[in-house]
């Protein structure tokens, strides 16, 4: 939900940069009255030997109706295909205006061919804070084939397996 109070909307605009290979992208909304920023993205990613993605969003508070404050955060995208059927990927996420709270970071690896894969999956979420939120680790597991859906099972928190993990499919 935007918060607009009319029939217009904000205003939204983009400028994209593309150098063999090199791509820098800036996209914003900017308020219809006063256009202040709302919303500021910026997107750098490399597509050379390794794929490398930095991402930084900037939203402010009154972007949203529901959102209670303003946010920042750093998206770090690495990924390397090392074969034609076999990626390996990890990615980082930093909330800067929170000092780091939280901290998420994933690594994956995806087997596949024409028509199925398989993604095998660790997340680790921690908080910096002073309630001792708990940390939650992750392993998930997700095996997809083309026109016949996909079945998960995912592990969360205890990776010894001493609470049951969640298994998903769909058609």
């Amino acid at each position: 939900m935007i918060n607009q109070n009319s029939e217009f909307s904000d205003y939204a605009l983009e400028a994209n940069l593309d150098l063999e290979g090199i791509n820098f992208k800036i996209d914003n909304r900017l308020d219809k009255n006063n256009l202040s920023k709302k919303e500021m993205n910026y997107s750098l990613n490399f597509e050379k030997q390794i794929d490398l993605s930095l991402i930084y969003n900037e939203t402010q508070s009154e972007a949203y109706k529901n959102l209670s404050n303003d946010t920042q955060s750093i998206i770090f995208d690495l990924s390397k295909k090392v074969s034609d059927n076999v990626k390996f990927g990890f990615t980082s996420n930093l909330d800067v205006k929170n000092n780091y709270d939280p901290y998420s970071s994933k690594l994956n690896i995806s087997i596949f061919d024409e028509c199925s894969q398989l993604d095998i999956t660790y997340t680790n979420t921690r908080f910096n804070d002073n309630y001792n939120t708990q940390p939650k680790e992750t392993i998930g597991i997700t095996f997809s084939m083309d026109y016949l859906g996909f079945f998960g099972y995912e592990q969360s928190t205890d990776l010894f397996f001493s609470e049951p993990g969640n298994l998903n499919y769909g058609l």
